[in-house]
């Protein structure tokens, strides 16, 4: 199997190979919280089992393999971005007990560990979303009494380089207990006006979604729900415009939406 572990909030991202056309990368970050990356061919055979069955992808060995120069101890939060001036791809992970974030370069001359950016004030890294449009990264707090964070970030020009991070806070969005998750989630509107804040609600506190107006922080968080749910999970803008919403109610799981995300509640 691969090293991911479903402990993990964010446990594996995936990107396209730039290096070999019909090749996937599969980074997990496992139990020892250490990122490792396997590749998975989608048109070779490999794992098919009966005669004209199609292909099922094939992974490549080894598998699970670490990335020089990268650190351990990650935090759960981890983001793949897609870097169109290049066709090629950058992961952000963060370290725990620390404001640092690492990051990895993926194009066709390979998978390079190229640094970290210190900046922002969060030490411990639930989630984190990413709008392409405007190049805007939520940090989601595993720890009481912080407020998530906004990042903007700008991929570098010229290359060998680290991108550039400026960090922001969404005031009032901390918690000041819990026990094990604070905040699960957040996710932006189309537009990235509004930001969405999955509450993960544990013993007496029922879990919750929030609508943050980004461009006028002035206005209250308002709950988007009619009803809160026992546990509140992912979100996840779906190619519809319609930001799906993962909660438990009791103990069913159930699948819900937010239809009109860029409409103030």
């Amino acid at each position: 199997p691969l090293g991911g572990s479903s402990g993990r909030n964010q446990p594996v991202t995936i990107c396209k190979n730039p290096a070999q056309p019909g090749q996937y990368l599969v980074f997990t970050i496992n139990a020892a919280n250490t990122l490792t990356v396997s590749r998975v061919d989608s048109v070779a055979s490999g794992n098919e089992t009966n005669f004209q069955q199609p292909v099922l992808w094939n992974v490549a060995l080894p598998k699970n393999q670490p990335i020089a120069g990268h650190p351990a101890g990650l935090s759960e939060g981890m983001i793949m971005m897609y870097d169109q001036s290049r066709n090629d791809f950058w992961l952000m992970t963060h370290r725990t007990g620390t404001t640092e974030y690492h990051f990895i370069h993926i194009s066709e001359a390979g998978i390079n560990y190229v640094g970290l950016v210190s900046v922002g004030l969060i030490e411990n890294v639930a989630n984190l979303a990413y709008h392409e449009a405007t190049r805007r990264i939520a940090v989601s707090p595993r720890e009481a009494n912080r407020d998530i964070e906004v990042m903007n970030i700008t991929f570098p020009a010229t290359l060998p380089g680290l991108p550039t991070i400026s960090s922001t806070r969404v005031l009032n969005s901390a918690l000041t207990t819990f026990t094990t998750e604070a905040i699960y989630d957040t996710e932006f509107s189309s537009s990235g006006q509004y930001l969405y804040v999955s509450v993960f609600g544990e013993g007496a506190t029922s879990g919750n979604v929030l609508q943050y107006a980004l461009t006028n922080p002035s206005l209250t968080a308002q709950s988007v729900l009619s009803t809160l749910p026992t546990e509140s999970y992912g979100l996840q803008m779906g190619p519809d415009g319609i930001i799906y919403h993962l909660y438990q109610s009791g103990a069913n799981f159930i699948l819900g939406g937010i239809t009109r995300p860029d409409s103030l509640f």
